[in-house]
């Protein structure tokens, strides 16, 4: 049996007595780069700028879809709505984010930032009845579907002479 042989493995006897490991140093070196990118990592969605978007719930029938979105701080007129490309376009701009400069929060958790986000629904929608309102925080649309219109079929029988 060869020496080497006997050191492949770092618990081997050999190994601790000659201090030798198969790999080297280059696990120890793989270590630290694997800590260093991990700390990279983490400093740079640091920098990230925070992005906050209310949550949303969208839901779907046969007949229409339901949008349903949490704006709680916003009032009904800092909310603009806007069907466009069969996009449900959704903005909010806060009159009162200059005034929350001067509090000092233990912690916030409730957004009132300016925002913008674009609801993309895959079947046509109807911009002609569109019906939202704005009730405890929660603004809820309703979106018909334009359904494909069905011919109504009107079967005849023809006779073969």
């Amino acid at each position: 049996m060869m020496k080497k042989d006997l050191t492949l493995y770092t618990g081997s006897p050999l190994s601790r007595l000659f201090k030798l490991d198969r790999f080297g140093d280059f696990t120890a070196e793989f270590d630290k780069l694997w800590k260093n990118w991990d700390l990279d990592m983490r400093m740079f969605s640091d920098m990230q700028p925070k992005v906050s978007f209310p949550k949303v719930n969208v839901t779907e029938t046969d007949e229409e879809y339901v949008v349903e979105i949490a704006l709680a701080g916003f009032k009904t007129e800092d909310i603009s709505l806007e069907l466009k490309d069969n996009c449900l376009c959704v903005k909010a701009d806060s009159a009162e984010e200059s005034s929350e400069e001067d509090r000092k929060y233990l912690m916030k958790e409730i957004s009132s930032r300016s925002f913008r986000r674009v609801l993309n629904f895959p079947t046509k929608v109807l911009p002609d009845n569109i019906k939202c309102d704005h009730d405890n925080g929660i603004v809820r649309c309703v979106l018909l579907k334009d359904l494909p219109k069905q011919i109504e079929s009107n079967t005849i029988k023809i006779d073969i002479k």
